[in-house]
């Protein structure tokens, strides 16, 4: 509570693991951050080894600067990161500096997770005051380059109880307080460059699922599978 973190003891989740592992052939951890604290990752993935479970978890890129910690993830059985991304390499919210300001090493950091053999999560969101549609294309290019196992395209959302929430609320840009659209898939606040119909209501359902067939690995793949049973009703007919 009050914003502090508080970590399980690994031995007490090396026990729930002990009891579910046999029906579960994966796990995902659903902290925010498995690396917000390196020195307690680092007791939680030795702890992880014996079980020789498949994990997952979400997880900031800064964990690819720490490359023996890397290693012991994967080698504790982690498979995949979620890594939310956000912005890509060029976008102007690199200058508001805390976690964008890694943004210019994004592509290197992500190739480190990768050699180290984890899948990436990739998570980026469309809706920053500076974003146009156009902007879309840079996050296409960015989300192609990383080549991503999965990747997400969300909507930015002020949540409830974070700064961006504050100010939006502070400068009267809440235009819907109906917590259903509050799932990072509706513009709720007035946006200076995209229109809340067009974009909500319209165009990016379409385009999220667009992003996730064409930048994600397993997207091309059901898009290639999609294809081919397109083509062979269209020739069967």
């Amino acid at each position: 509570s009050g914003g502090n973190e508080r970590n399980k003891p690994p031995i007490e989740v090396v026990d729930l693991l002990q009891k579910i592992k046999r029906h579960y052939s994966r796990i995902t951890f659903l902290d925010n951050n498995i690396y917000s604290d390196p020195n307690y990752a680092k007791e939680l993935f030795e702890a992880l080894k014996p079980l020789k479970i498949k994990w997952q978890a979400f997880c900031t890129i800064d964990i690819a600067k720490n490359e023996k910690l890397l290693a012991l993830a994967k080698a504790s059985g982690c498979d995949m990161l979620a890594i939310g991304y956000e912005i890509t390499g060029d976008s102007p919210e690199h200058e508001q500096r805390g976690k964008f300001a890694m943004a210019d090493r994004y592509l290197s950091y992500s190739q480190k997770i990768k050699d180290a053999g984890i899948k990436i999560k990739a998570g980026f969101i469309w809706g920053f005051d500076s974003d146009r549609y156009g902007s879309l294309l840079n996050i296409w290019k960015f989300a192609l380059a990383i080549k991503p196992a999965i990747a997400i395209l969300s909507l930015l959302t002020p949540i409830p109880g974070t700064r961006l929430f504050n100010d939006m609320a502070k400068a009267n840009r809440l235009k819907n307080i109906n917590w259903r659209h509050y799932a990072a898939l509706d513009i709720v606040f007035e946006h200076p460059k995209l229109n809340h119909n067009v974009v909500s209501r319209i165009f990016f359902p379409y385009i999220a699922a667009l992003f996730f067939l064409t930048t994600s690995r397993k997207g091309q793949f059901f898009l290639i599978i999609l294809i081919v049973l397109i083509m062979a009703y269209y020739f069967s007919r």
